[in-house]
């Protein structure tokens, strides 16, 4: 895949990359497979790709992520649709960013 296109990108904050978790909703009737999730830094990437069934929730664990940098991350959906969220206000997304600092562990929820 190349590089996706970001329409709209939630910005995060930033977090400790140990034991990052992502947890971006429930996949939809239908959707079961191989989802992933695609972190864009600098000239890279890294891809986390896990097989998830109709109900279960999207969680994706980073291991091996840097300290102080800044990713761009997209989650394709196993058709290769690339997959949007909305926040509280009704934004839709593409793809969120996050920063990375120093030591500890955090949960991220999207939904």
């Amino acid at each position: 895949m190349c590089c996706p296109c970001c329409d709209n990108t939630l910005n995060l904050g930033c977090f400790s990359p140990c034991g990052l978790i992502f947890d971006a909703g429930i996949v939809g009737i239908g959707e079961g497979g191989e989802w992933s999730l695609r972190l864009d830094f600098g000239r890279r990437f890294l891809i986390f790709d896990n097989t998830f069934i109709d109900g279960q929730a999207i969680r994706f664990q980073l291991s091996n992520i840097n300290e102080l940098f800044t990713y761009t991350a997209t989650i394709t959906k196993p058709d290769g649709s690339i997959f949007t969220f909305t926040d509280i206000d009704s934004n839709v997304f593409d793809c969120f960013r996050f920063s990375t600092k120093l030591n500890g562990s955090t949960e991220i929820n999207l939904i």
